[in-house]
């Protein structure tokens, strides 16, 4: 069976836990991009950059995983610099936005930078869902939702 390509990217940043933990669940059962913000992005909803060139850095993460940071990006800035550059010639059959560090309900959705690139993923025709972690701890158990993702 062809390993599914999956779009990796979130709100928190490249070296948040919570995508590290994710990439380190999948990476051994599908092919990974991770684009993500240099820095926390959190709440910045559905805002995109118009204007200037958005600088891209290849960056190791703690899992070992090669990413790529869009300095001073938003998740959807991230999410448009995969899909029309990076990934241009073969593009993610899932994106996965998270793991984020806080839960994202009710009108937390309007403004959550997560939800906004699962939802950037839609709206370039790319299956997309986000997913947050009921926890602000860095210590949260972001293995354990790593492992509900994978199960997906």
């Amino acid at each position: 069976m062809e390993r599914k390509k999956i779009l990796i990217t979130n709100d928190d940043g490249v070296e948040s836990p919570g995508i590290n933990k994710l990439v380190e669940e999948l990476m051994n059962i599908a092919d990974l991009t991770i684009v993500a913000p240099d820095r926390q992005k959190t709440a910045t909803s559905h805002s995109l950059t118009i204007e200037g060139v958005l600088p891209i850095k290849e960056v190791p993460m703690p899992c070992g995983y090669k990413g790529f940071a869009v300095v001073n990006g938003t998740p959807t800035d991230c999410v448009l610099i995969a899909i029309k550059d990076i990934m241009k010639d073969e593009l993610p059959d899932l994106l996965i936005s998270g793991i984020n560090l806080g839960a994202n309900l009710g009108g937390d959705i309007l403004y959550s930078g997560t939800v906004a690139a699962a939802l950037e993923g839609l709206t370039q025709g790319i299956t997309s869902f986000a997913v947050s972690l009921d926890s602000f701890s860095l210590n949260g158990h972001f293995e354990t939702a790593a492992k509900a993702v994978a199960k997906i």
